[in-house]
């Protein structure tokens, strides 16, 4: 029984109080913490939830970019960021639409249409030129445009430019003013967004499949907006608006540009009217 005695005597002195140097009795006491871990993550919208699965479903993002991505230690936003990227890199660019080419260089532009394009007067034209500087635009319908665009198919007697060979018809600047992936970049550069998308994707643009990274949210007015980024020329190639359709630019050429399959350097030439053949005239 020896051993029980000095197992009692032990715990006995285990439990009784002990002195400090003021001669107070302490005890002590066993504290236990319990430590619960809790995971949350940041929705589009800006609140937060236990899951992606319990945020609210106008967008549910596939994966957080690295903070770093959001801000940095001078508070420059990713927008400023890739903009400033961008027109350091190029100092010409065009951008495709479904039924032009839009040629920027400076403070000018030229929409070079693909086909023959008719105004609300019954006018056709092949181009449009605008100066942003006086925020003027002048279009006109040039016959040997007109030619390359019919090919074998055009017809002098049927051609809509021969009344108005080197004739220039004054459109209204405001409502030919395109916004191209830069303009759109300018009009973030002071919003931080409220997610960013760092994985690599791949959408479909025209029936051409393009790679974009990184795909920016923002919160504009309420509504959700989303930038897809090309990940080579990193400018937006998609806008994606709540509740109206997608903003897609085809293809974005930076320097050297591509028609009917051939490439051209852009140049501020590209920018001014040359005027047509004087094979024309003779007619």
């Amino acid at each position: 029984m020896r051993w029980f005695a000095v197992f009692a005597l032990l715990l006995f002195a285990c439990s009784q109080p002990y002195s400090d140097a003021s001669g107070e009795p302490k005890v002590v006491e066993k504290v236990v913490e319990k430590v619960v871990e809790r995971v949350v993550v940041q929705c589009a919208d800006g609140s937060v939830a236990q899951s992606f699965e319990e945020c609210p479903k106008s967008f549910e993002p596939v994966q957080v970019v690295n903070a770093s991505l959001n801000s940095s230690e001078d508070n420059i936003t990713i927008a400023r960021r890739l903009l400033s990227e961008a027109e350091s890199r190029f100092s010409n660019y065009a951008f495709l639409l479904d039924d032009r080419l839009v040629i920027r260089s400076g403070n000018r532009s030229r929409q070079y249409f693909l086909r023959l394009h008719e105004l609300d007067d019954g006018v056709f034209i092949t181009d449009v030129f605008l100066d942003f500087s006086n925020r003027s635009a002048v279009a006109y319908c040039n016959i040997d445009r007109e030619g390359e665009m019919l090919g074998d198919s055009f017809d002098y007697e049927r051609s809509k430019c021969k009344y108005h060979l080197n004739e220039s018809i004054p459109v209204d600047f405001r409502e030919w003013r395109v916004k191209g992936p830069i303009d759109y970049l300018k009009d973030f550069v002071n919003l931080e967004p409220v997610l960013v998308e760092d994985n690599l994707q791949t959408i479909s643009i025209g029936g051409s499949s393009k790679t974009i990274r990184p795909s920016i949210h923002y919160k504009v007015r309420g509504e959700n907006v989303v930038l897809r980024i090309d990940s080579r020329y990193r400018v937006p190639l998609e806008i994606e608006r709540e509740g109206e359709q997608s903003l897609d630019f085809r293809d974005v050429y930076f320097d050297t540009m591509m028609i009917d399959g051939k490439p051209y350097k852009i140049t501020s030439d590209w920018l001014e009217y040359s005027g047509v053949k004087e094979y024309w005239f003779a007619k």
